[in-house]
C-alpha cells in the first residue's frame, strides 16, 4: 500500500475544492461548474502570489475610475483571505507530506521549487488523474504531477513556451514528443527570423530526408502566402501564435506580407537540405588538394561496387605482398566459415567512417589498439603462464579427475549418469593426442553439459549422500579445482579466439575497404559514408573550414537542425567542425535544434540518441541556449495517451507522462493473443499428406495467420466505429484510407496480407526491396533472358506459361513431345501450333530481333504494347492484387530508365544489374509499384511509418523478441569524444570474453533502449484508435512489445467479436475466398470455358473489333494482328467494322458523347460485370453491348445480359433513367427493353 502523493499546490487546490463542494451544494449546478470556477480563481491566485513575490503585485485594473480601484482593492482583499485559508490547508497537510518523504516520494515540494522560480498557471499541472482546468483533454496518470511546458527546467505556460522557441536572436534546444508539432515550431521560427531581418541566405535548415525537407519547403511558402494574403487580423493572429505580442504582431503585419516576395526574389536562397544534401554542396566547393575527388557522381546504391571490390580482394590476396592477410582469410574460413567471414568484413565495410576516425593515417597501430584488451585480459588470465591450454594435463589436474573416478565408483548404484562420467573421464585420460581446444572442451564436457551448466547429478551435495564423509570431502575439493581449473582456461581459450578473430579480421577488412575504396575512384563515385567523412575531414582543418566558409554566397547566420536525434557522431563532429570555424563568440550563429530521443529508431543507419545530449550541452555552455521541454501532444486521444502513460511510466527511462490536447476521447484496444489450432483437441497431429496430389486444407493456419484474422475483423469495425474531424471541422465516417497496420519486421507480413485480402480489406502494402521476388517481375526477367539465350528452355516455358501467352500445360506437352532441339527449334518449326504458341512465336521472333537494336525501355514498351501485356495480366490476377500488379509492372519498365539513368550498352548488362539488386539489402533493391488506391489500408513497417499518421494505428506481430546481433562490430563512441574509444569485431563463435564487457553491456543497453523507442514511434502514430496484436510462439520471447502494453490491459476497450477468427459472416458480407474456385493437385486441369474460347478465331476477331472501337484513332492493322493473333485479312475486317459502326447515322452520338469503355461494374451478388461501352446524353445513360452478329437462337441471352448491366448502372446511378442497346458489326443498333431497378 503506498502512501498518498500530494498533488502540486496542494495546499491550495485543497482549499479550492473545499470551497468547489460547498458552492456546489448550495447553488445546485452540480460539481464540475463548481470545480471549473474553483480552478480558475485558483490559476489567479497562484498568479498573482508568484507576482507579489517578484515585487510586482497590483490590483488589475478595468479602467482609471475610483470603481475600478475599489475593486483592485476587494480582489486584493479576497486574495488574502484565500491565502490564509491555504495556509491553514498547508498546516492540515504537513503531517501528509513528512509521511510521504519518509516514503522517499518528496514531489510534494515540487509547487515550491516552481513558485520561486516562476509563475505557474494552474492548467499546467495536472496531479491524481484530475483534467487540468481549462485544458481540454489533459490526461495524465494518477498521482504523478506533469509540468506541460518546461524552460530550463523550469515550467512555463504555452505562450512562453513558444516566444522562447521563435526568439531569433537566441539559441534552443527543443525536446518534444511525437504530435507536439515540432515542425510547424521550426517553420514559425523560420518565419521569426525574416521578420528579424535575416535574410534568406542566411538561413540554413536540415533535416534527415528528401521527402523531410521538401514539406518542411512546402510548408514555409505556404505560410509566407498566407501571410500575404490573408486579411489583417487573421496575420495579427498567425504572428502572436508565433511568438509576438498583440502589439508586434500588429507593427509587423506590412513586414509579413513582404516576406514571400523575399524569400522568392532572394538572390542568395534560403537553405532546405538534407544532412547529406548540404555535405555534398560543401565537398563540391572544396578546395584543390584536400582529398576530393573531382566531379565525382553520387552512388545511391553500393551492393554492386562492393561485389566487384570483393572481386578485387580475392585478386589481392594471390599478391605476394599480402601473403599475411591471405592466411588471415584462411583462418577466418576455418573458424567461422565463408558465409560469417563475408559478413563481418561486410559490417566492417559499412562501419568504414567510425574505422578511420578510430585508426587516422595508421591503420597498424590501430589495429593493435583494438586488440589491447583482448591481450590485457588474456595476460591477466595466464598469469605467467606461457601456453596454460597446452597445459592443461598438468600433474594437479590429472589428479583431480582421477580422484573423480574413484568416488564416482564408491557409488553403490552409480546409475547410467555416473556411468556416463567415469567413461567420459577415463576416456579423456587415456587420450592424449587430442589439439588444445579439443581436449579442453572434452575436460570440460566431464562436469559440464552443452549449454555449460554442471551436472546435476555430479555436484558435491549430491555425491555426498552416496559416500562416506571422508570421500565427499576429497570429491568436493577436486571438483572445485578442476571446474577453476576448466572455467580459467576457457575464458583464455574465448579471449584468445576473440584475439585471433580480430587480428585476422581487421586486417582482411583493411585490404577490403582499400579495394572497395579503389573501385568506386576508378568510378568516380562517392556514396554516403564518404560524404560524410570528406567533410568533418575538410572541417576538422582550421584552414580549409575557414576557406569553405567564404566560398559560400553568404556566410549562414541562423542554423536549424530537425529531428536531431537520428543524428551519428560522425555527423555531430561535422557540425563541431563548422561551428567552430565561426570567429569568437559575435560571429556565432544562432542554433535552433529540435528533436526527441525516444523517437530514435535508426541503430542500423549509425543513429545515436546521446547526440541529442552532447548537443544541448555544448550549446547550453557555448551558445547561451535555453532547454525547452513539452510532452503536451495534440495528435493522440486521451485512451492513447493514458495506456501509454501507464505502461511507460517508469519503465521506459526517457519517458514522461504525456498529456494531450486531442478532442477525441479515442479507444486503446488489446487483442488476445492468437494461437495456432489446438492439434491435440482435435485428435493429435493430423495425418500426413502428398502435397503434390492433395492439395492443403484451407483451415490449416498458424498462430499468425489467426493473427490476421484478428486484425481483419478489428479494423472492419473500428473503420465503421469511427468518426473522423476535418481540419475545417466536418465530421466524416472513418474509411480505409484512415487505418495503417505496422510491423517490426516483414517476417510474418504475408499471413497479414493474406487475411486482410480474404476479408476483402483494400490495403497498400509498403515492400520496399521486394519489386524483383514479384511474379510479373520474374515473368518479364525471363523473358528478357530468353531473347538473349534462346536456347534456355526453362525460361521459354516460363514464358509461355505467364499470362502474357497463357499457354495451357497441353501447349507445353505438346511442345516437348515435337522433335527437334531447343524448345525454341521446336516452336519454330511445329506446322499445326496451338493458338496461344502460334501468338507466341511471332511475337518472341519479332522482339528477339528487336533485343539487339532498341534500348532496354523502349524494348520493354514495344513488349507491354504489342504484347496487351497490363491486359492480360489484369485478367488473370485476382482484383484484390489486380492493381498491385499493375503498379509493379509500372515499376519495373522504370527500372530501365531509373536504374544508372539507362546508360546499358546491352541487354546482357541490364540483365545483369537486375541479378545483382536482387541479391542487394532491401534498402537498395527496387521497391514494389505504389498501387494507385486512394482508399486502401496502408500495411508498412514501424520505421516507414517514421512521420506518418492515421485515425486508426494497428502495431501487429508485437508479441516478438529482437533477435540478439550474432556479429558485427563492436564501436564505442561517446558523443562527446572526437573519435571512437573502441573499435574490434565480434562473431558468436568466436565468443566475447569479459575483455569487452562493458562496451557490450553499454550496446546491450542502447539497443534495449531502441526497442522501447520504437514502441513509443509505432503507438504515438494513432490519433483515435490504437489496437496491439500479437501472436503466441512455442518459447517465451520474454518482455515484449504486447507484454509492456499488457500492463495498461485495464484501460483497453473491448474488442469486437471474434470467435477465433474473424467476425460472423452476414448474408450481405462477401468475401475473397468466397469466390476461389477449390484448390487442385499439381497437374490437375480444370475445365475453363474460357479456354475454348481463347482457341475461336472468332473470339479473337470480336476482340480485334472491340480493341477498335475503344481506339481513339482508327488502329493499324498489323498492330491488330499481332496483338490478338490474327491473319492481316482478319485484321482489316475488324478495322473496317468498327469504322462502319462508328459512322453509322443511328450511332455517331454514342461515340461524340462523352462515354467510357470496358467499365467494370459489380453486382449485388458479388459478381463482376463489364460493359462494352456507357454514354451520358442529356436524356439517358445509355449501356452498349457489342456483338459481332446477333443471330436470332442468341439474341435472348445477350439481351438478358445487357439488361443486367442496366440494373446495375441503374442502381449506381438512380438520378437518371438507364437504356440499354446491342450493337452489331453492321451497324444495327437493337434496343433493349430495361425494366425498373432492382426488379
Amino acid at each position: 500500500c503506498r502512501p498518498r502523493r500530494p498533488a502540486p499546490g496542494h495546499r491550495l487546490q485543497g482549499a479550492a475544492r473545499h470551497r468547489a463542494q460547498a458552492g456546489a451544494r448550495r447553488t445546485g449546478r452540480g460539481p464540475a461548474v463548481a470545480v471549473l470556477r474553483a480552478a480558475a480563481r485558483l490559476a489567479a491566485c497562484l498568479r498573482r502570489s508568484a507576482r507579489r513575490e517578484r515585487g510586482v503585485c497590483q490590483p488589475r485594473r478595468h479602467d482609471g475610475s475610483a470603481r475600478g480601484r475599489s475593486r483592485g482593492r476587494a480582489r486584493a482583499a479576497a486574495a488574502g483571505t484565500r491565502r490564509r485559508a491555504a495556509g491553514a490547508a498547508a498546516a492540515r497537510s504537513a503531517a501528509h507530506r513528512r509521511r510521504c518523504a519518509a516514503a522517499g516520494d518528496r514531489r510534494g515540494d515540487g509547487l515550491r521549487e516552481l513558485r520561486n522560480a516562476r509563475a505557474v498557471p494552474a492548467r499546467l499541472l495536472v496531479g491524481r488523474g484530475r483534467r487540468a482546468a481549462g485544458g481540454a483533454g489533459v490526461s495524465a496518470p494518477a498521482g504523478v504531477p506533469v509540468a506541460e511546458y518546461l524552460c530550463n527546467g523550469v515550467a512555463v505556460d504555452g505562450e512562453e513556451f513558444v516566444r522562447r522557441a521563435c526568439a531569433p536572436a537566441s539559441s534552443c534546444v527543443v525536446e518534444a514528443c511525437a504530435g507536439s508539432g515540432k515542425t510547424w515550431l521550426l517553420v514559425a521560427r523560420i518565419v521569426r527570423l525574416l521578420l528579424a531581418g535575416a535574410q534568406p541566405g542566411e538561413i540554413l535548415a536540415i533535416t534527415f530526408t528528401r521527402k523531410a525537407a521538401q514539406e518542411m519547403r512546402e510548408r514555409l511558402l505556404r505560410e509566407l502566402a498566407l501571410l500575404a494574403t490573408a486579411p489583417d487580423e487573421a496575420v495579427a493572429a498567425a504572428l502572436h501564435a508565433r511568438g509576438l505580442t498583440a502589439a508586434q504582431a500588429q507593427s509587423q503585419i506590412g513586414a509579413a506580407r513582404d516576406l514571400y516576395e523575399r524569400v522568392a526574389t532572394a538572390r542568395v536562397p534560403l537553405t532546405i537540405e538534407t544532412f547529406h544534401g548540404w555535405f555534398w554542396q560543401l565537398i563540391g566547393r572544396a578546395p584543390l588538394g584536400a582529398g576530393v575527388p573531382m566531379a565525382p557522381t553520387l552512388a545511391e546504391g553500393t551492393a554492386r561496387l562492393l561485389d566487384d571490390a570483393w572481386q578485387q580482394f580475392f585478386a589481392a590476396l594471390e599478391d605476394p605482398a599480402n601473403a599475411r592477410e591471405r592466411a588471415d582469410w584462411l583462418d577466418l574460413l576455418r573458424t567461422i566459415g565463408e558465409p560469417a567471414a563475408r559478413a563481418l568484413l561486410k559490417a566492417f565495410v559499412d562501419k568504414r567512417a567510425e574505422w578511420w576516425s578510430f585508426a587516422g593515417a595508421d591503420a597498424n597501430g590501430a589495429i593493435e589498439r583494438a586488440c589491447a584488451p583482448l591481450h590485457a585480459e588474456i595476460d591477466s588470465l595466464c598469469a605467467g603462464e606461457a601456453d596454460p591450454i597446452a597445459a592443461l594435463r598438468s600433474p594437479a589436474t590429472l589428479d583431480a579427475v582421477a580422484e573423480l573416478i574413484d568416488v564416482w565408483q564408491r557409488v553403490a548404484t552409480p546409475g547410467k549418469i555416473l556411468a556416463e562420467a567415469i567413461e567420459r573421464a577415463r576416456d579423456w585420460l587415456a587420450r592424449t593426442d587430442a589439439a588444445p581446444d579439443a581436449d579442453l572442451q572434452a575436460a570440460a564436457a566431464i562436469l559440464l553439459t552443452l549449454d555449460d551448466s554442471p551436472r546435476k547429478l555430479l555436484l558435491p551435495e549430491a555425491i555426498a549422500k552416496k559416500v562416506p564423509a571422508a570421500a565427499a570431502a576429497r570429491y568436493a575439493q577436486a571438483h572445485e579445482a578442476l571446474l577453476a581449473r576448466i572455467g580459467r582456461l576457457r575464458a583464455i581459450a574465448e579471449e584468445s579466439s576473440a584475439l585471433r578473430l580480430n587480428e585476422a579480421g581487421l586486417r582482411c577488412g583493411v585490404l577490403l575497404l582499400a579495394c572497395y575504396q579503389q573501385r568506386k575512384a576508378q568510378s568516380q563515385a562517392l556514396d554516403f559514408t564518404d560524404l560524410e567523412w570528406h567533410a568533418r575531414t575538410l572541417l576538422a582543418d582550421p584552414d580549409h573550414a575557414a576557406y569553405m566558409q567564404a566560398r559560400l554566397d553568404a556566410r549562414y547566420r541562423h542554423l536549424l537542425l530537425d529531428e536531431f536525434q537520428d543524428t551519428n557522431a560522425l555527423q555531430w563532429q561535422v557540425l563541431l567542425g563548422w561551428l567552430a570555424a565561426y570567429d569568437g563568440a559575435d560571429g556565432r550563429p544562432t542554433v535552433f535544434v529540435v528533436g526527441d530521443p525516444k523517437q530514435s529508431i535508426y541503430r542500423f543507419r549509425r543513429a545515436d540518441p546521446r547526440v541529442f545530449d552532447a548537443a544541448r550541452e555544448l550549446l547550453e555552455r557555448d551558445y547561451g541556449a535555453v532547454h525547452l521541454q513539452t510532452n503536451v501532444t495534440r495528435r493522440s486521444g486521451r485512451a492513447i495517451v493514458d495506456a501509454l502513460n501507464r505502461a511507460l511510466t517508469g519503465a521506459f527511462p526517457r519517458y514522461l507522462p504525456h498529456t494531450t490536447r486531442a478532442a477525441a476521447h479515442g479507444a486503446f484496444v488489446l487483442l488476445p493473443l492468437a494461437t495456432a489450432p489446438d492439434e491435440a483437441a482435435a485428435g493429435g497431429r493430423s495425418e500426413w499428406r502428398d502435397v503434390l496430389t492433395t492439395p492443403r486444407a484451407r483451415g490449416e493456419a498458424d498462430a499468425h495467420a489467426r493473427e490476421g484474422e484478428q486484425i481483419a475483423a478489428a479494423l472492419a469495425h473500428w473503420v465503421a466505429a469511427t468518426t473522423v474531424i476535418e481540419e475545417d471541422g466536418r465530421a466524416r465516417p472513418a474509411r480505409w484510407s484512415d487505418a495503417m497496420v505496422l510491423v517490426p519486421r516483414r517476417t510474418h507480413l504475408g499471413p497479414i496480407e493474406a487475411a486482410l485480402r480474404n476479408a476483402g480489406i483494400p490495403f497498400v502494402s509498403d515492400r520496399r526491396g521486394g519489386l524483383l521476388a514479384t511474379l510479373e517481375a520474374d515473368d518479364l526477367i525471363a523473358l528478357l533472358e530468353f531473347l538473349i539465350t534462346p536456347n534456355a528452355d526453362l525460361k521459354l516455358a516460363q514464358v509461355l506459361r505467364s499470362p502474357l501467352f497463357g499457354a495451357s500445360d497441353d501447349d507445353l506437352i505438346a511442345l516437348a513431345r515435337a522433335p527437334g532441339g531447343s524448345w525454341w527449334a521446336r516452336l519454330q518449326a511445329m506446322s499445326e501450333a496451338p493458338t496461344a504458341l502460334a501468338r507466341a512465336r511471332q511475337l518472341l521472333a519479332w522482339w528477339h530481333d528487336l533485343a539487339g537494336v532498341l534500348p532496354v525501355h523502349d524494348l520493354l514498351d514495344r513488349i507491354y504494347f504489342e504484347g496487351d501485356l497490363r491486359r492480360r495480366y489484369a485478367a488473370a490476377t485476382p482484383a484484390a492484387t489486380a492493381t498491385q500488379v499493375q503498379a509493379n509492372l509500372d515499376a519495373f519498365i522504370e527500372l530501365a530508365l531509373a536504374i544508372d539513368a539507362g546508360r546499358y550498352p546491352s541487354l546482357a548488362r541490364f540483365i545483369d544489374e537486375l541479378r545483382a539488386l536482387k541479391q542487394a539489402p532491401g534498402e537498395e533493391s527496387p521497391d514494389e509499384g505504389i498501387a494507385g488506391g486512394d482508399d486502401a489500408v496502408r500495411v508498412m513497417t514501424i520505421h516507414g511509418a517514421k512521420g506518418l499518421e492515421a485515425e486508426i494505428v494497428v502495431l501487429a506481430d508485437a508479441h516478438r523478441a529482437e533477435p540478439r546481433e550474432s556479429s558485427g562490430v563492436l564501436l564505442a563512441w561517446p558523443p562527446r569524444e572526437h573519435r571512437p574509444q573502441h573499435f574490434s569485431l565480434f562473431t558468436a563463435a568466436a565468443g566475447r570474453g569479459q575483455a569487452r564487457a562493458a562496451w557490450f553491456e553499454a550496446e546491450e543497453a542502447q539497443r534495449a533502449l531502441e526497442a522501447w523507442n520504437l514502441l513509443y514511434v509505432a503507438a504515438t502514430r494513432a490519433r483515435q484508435v490504437l489496437i496491439v496484436s500479437g501472436a503466441a510462439g512455442r518459447n517465451d520471447p520474454g518482455e515484449t512489445a504486447y507484454s509492456r502494453l499488457a500492463v495498461a490491459a485495464e484501460l483497453a476497450a473491448a474488442a469486437p467479436a471474434m470467435p477465433g477468427a474473424v467476425a460472423p459472416r452476414g448474408e450481405s458480407a462477401r468475401y475473397v475466398d468466397d469466390f476461389l474456385p477449390e484448390p487442385l493437385a499439381t497437374g490437375e486441369r480444370r475445365a475453363d470455358a474460357a479456354d475454348s474460347a481463347e482457341a475461336s478465331e472468332a473470339v479473337r476477331l470480336g476482340a480485334a473489333w472491340h480493341a477498335a472501337l475503344a481506339a481513339e484513332a482508327p488502329p493499324d492493322a498489323r498492330t491488330l494482328a499481332l496483338r490478338f493473333g490474327l491473319s492481316l485479312e482478319r485484321a482489316h475486317e475488324a478495322v473496317a467494322a468498327a469504322a462502319r459502326v462508328r459512322g453509322a447515322a443511328p450511332l455517331r452520338r454514342f461515340f461524340e458523347a462523352r462515354g467510357a469503355d470496358e467499365i467494370e461494374m459489380i453486382a449485388a451478388d458479388g459478381a463482376l460485370l463489364r460493359a462494352d461501352r456507357i454514354v451520358e446524353l442529356d436524356d439517358a445513360l445509355w449501356v452498349l453491348d457489342y456483338k459481332w452478329r446477333v443471330l436470332a437462337s442468341e439474341r435472348a441471352g445477350y439481351e438478358a445480359q445487357v439488361r443486367r448491366y442496366a440494373s446495375v448502372l441503374a442502381e449506381i446511378r438512380p438520378d437518371k433513367p438507364v437504356r440499354a442497346a446491342l450493337i452489331d458489326a453492321q451497324g444495327a443498333l437493337i434496343e433493349v427493353a430495361v425494366g425498373e431497378p432492382g426488379a
